[in-house]
């Protein structure tokens, strides 16, 4: 699986290939990507299965008015 990362404002992209899906809970499945690098802001998350067909597209939302956390994980519930 790979994960693109697109940056809402300026739409610089970001491409993770080999991404590692933790399916941790039948409602959920887990993916670690380091964000650390990355410009506050929003960004737009797409995870691509191994024939590139976009499975989830999400919001992301890194750094907030109230703190200076960086978000080091995201996950996705099933629907």
């Amino acid at each position: 699986m790979q994960a693109i990362l697109e940056n809402n404002l300026t739409h610089f992209t970001q491409y993770y290939d080999e991404i590692e899906v933790n399916k941790v809970n039948p409602i959920f499945s887990q993916i670690n990507l380091n964000l650390a690098d990355l410009e506050d802001g929003e960004y737009t998350l797409f995870v691509l299965d191994n024939l590139n067909q976009i499975i989830v597209k999400e919001l992301v939302k890194i750094g907030t008015n109230n703190n200076n956390k960086r978000v080091r994980n995201y996950i996705q519930y099933v629907r």
